[in-house]
């Protein structure tokens, strides 16, 4: 079982001096919005990304309306993993594309963790602290404000794009986090990040990495301090960050509340992607199981071996993860059946938290998650129907007895067996469905010489694990067709003169 999760997004061909490149092209605006945490009643505003769907925003002309836009769109959801902050490029596609509207009060960018700068229409970044772009030009004094070209605040637009044409492809695999390459220290930590993933094939993280299920497990916190001094426009600094809440996947741990997360059946290969936009390294453990880390950062864990120079893979087999800051980490688990306890070794388990006060009471939990592992997946067995068919003596008839039949999990069917009936012969033969023949899919049917009258037999469908036997079906061998006779008997008869 294999979940899936799709931005909003229109992917199209481009053409490129290369020959026939795929991309990937997504349409995200940055906006603000408000949110009120658990038991609490004043909202805090964030900053984050929203789906822009097909480009209605981006693609207007001013500003001033483009802002207006941005304000109406949804706001932003909560969890860095939903399908309208994660991007999954495609397997094939090493072009992406993100164009960026606007909606902040202050300027913004786009970068990917773990991946190449950003080219934008008007070149490439750093954006300088005097609002220049490009090379320092020897100004020692320049400090960077952006990693790349801004996307104008109150309404501004920008395209951030990654291909082989600019030399700057996505070329790692894996898991990375995209967040504002803005005055990170400030804007990310309103919450403008998300996750980004690209598999090495489909099912298959890394090379030799496959994964039959998946679970995202995305780190954050929040500062209401800090976040209430950005709005104002009076921050300066976040050395004095001190989160209050601290969130997986965008939200607190409420017991009897937060579901469990599920994560597939026993024996599944469970793909963990672990990512953190949290000021502080969290430790992600696994109650009662250990995990096979391949790779961080979208780099999977090898070596070389010293004596025939050849390179292999050297995952880590270890119960806890560390994630730093603006990390990620993947692992494969593959549990049996039952409910796996995922907390932050670092302690962050409690909400909300205040450091500097230790009269705040902690009603909440904090980095904690449940995986829930369902037993063996269960095979449905088909639901199989009694069948009619009728012919005439001496002459075959074929049935297509699967037409009747039903598999609740979709499996194909097929006939396994018949038994003989008792006045004629049965085979199990092909038949035809959407211009392709398929074996074992229907039965002939074909009366004994001469034999005219009822007749039956039963056959036995399988769908591959599952076996129904003893299914019903009756024929009916009618006499065969003649020209009409006309019968009757001699009537005397009588004249009735007029």
């Amino acid at each position: 079982m294999k979940t899936y999760f799709k931005m909003g997004a229109l992917a199209s061909a481009m053409v490129l001096a290369t020959g026939n490149v795929y991309a990937l092209d997504v349409y995200l605006a940055a906006k603000v919005y408000t949110r009120i945490m658990p038991g609490e009643t004043t909202p805090i505003t964030m900053w984050g990304y929203t789906a822009d769907p097909g480009g209605t925003c981006y693609n207007l002309t001013f500003d001033a309306d483009r802002l207006v836009c941005v304000n109406g769109l949804a706001d932003p959801s909560n969890d860095p993993t939903s399908a309208d902050r994660r991007i999954d490029l495609p397997a094939a596609d090493s072009t992406l594309n993100i164009y960026l509207s606007n909606g902040l009060p202050d300027p913004t960018s786009i970068m990917i963790q773990g991946q190449k700068l950003p080219v934008s229409t008007g070149g490439m970044g750093p954006t300088w602290n005097d609002n220049t772009t490009g090379g320092r030009a020897g100004n020692l004094t320049k400090r960077v404000r952006s990693f790349g070209l801004e996307a104008g605040s109150a309404g501004g637009k920008q395209l951030y794009s990654w291909s082989g044409a600019t030399a700057n492809a996505i070329a790692r695999t894996g898991t990375n986090i995209y967040h504002s390459g803005t005055h990170p220290q400030e804007q990310v930590y309103m919450g403008l990040y998300g996750a980004m993933t690209r598999d090495n094939l489909a099912g298959e993280a890394y090379d030799g990495v496959a994964y039959d299920n998946e679970v995202m497990l995305f780190y954050s916190d929040i500062d209401p301090e800090h976040n209430a001094a950005v709005t104002a426009g009076t921050h300066l600094t976040s050395i004095a960050y001190h989160p209050r809440w601290f969130l997986i996947n965008g939200e607190p741990y409420e017991s009897g509340v937060t579901p469990d997360i599920a994560a597939g059946f026993e024996g599944d290969r469970i793909l963990l992607r672990m990512l953190s936009a949290a000021a502080e390294t969290h430790v992600p453990t696994l109650q009662g199981l250990h995990a096979n880390i391949h790779a961080e950062d979208g780099l999977q864990y090898n070596y070389q071996d010293v004596a025939t120079g050849a390179p292999g893979y050297a995952p880590r087999e270890q119960y806890s993860v560390q994630v730093p800051p603006l990390k990620t980490k993947d692992a494969i688990i593959t549990p049996g059946a039952g409910r796996y306890a995922v907390y932050d070794g670092n302690g962050y388990m409690t909400n909300p938290s205040d450091p500097l006060d230790d009269t705040v009471g902690d009603g909440l939990g904090g980095m904690l998650r449940f995986l829930a592992v369902s037993g063996p997946a269960v095979n449905n067995p088909p639901t199989a129907n009694v069948d009619s068919a009728s012919t005439t003596v001496d002459v075959p008839v074929v049935i297509t007895v699967l037409d009747n039949d039903i598999d609740p999990d979709g499996d194909a069917l097929s006939i396994l067996g018949v038994s003989p009936p008792a006045n004629g012969s049965v085979a199990i033969v092909s038949s035809t469905f959407g211009g392709a023949t398929v074996p074992n899919s229907a039965v002939e049917y074909t009366p004994g010489p001469g034999y005219i009258g009822p007749d039956g037999f039963t056959y036995t469908v399988t769908d591959g694990v599952n076996i129904v036997a003893g299914v019903q079906v009756s024929v009916d061998v009618l006499p065969p067709n003649a020209a009409p006779v006309v019968t009757g008997k001699m009537l005397p008869l009588s004249w009735v003169r007029r």
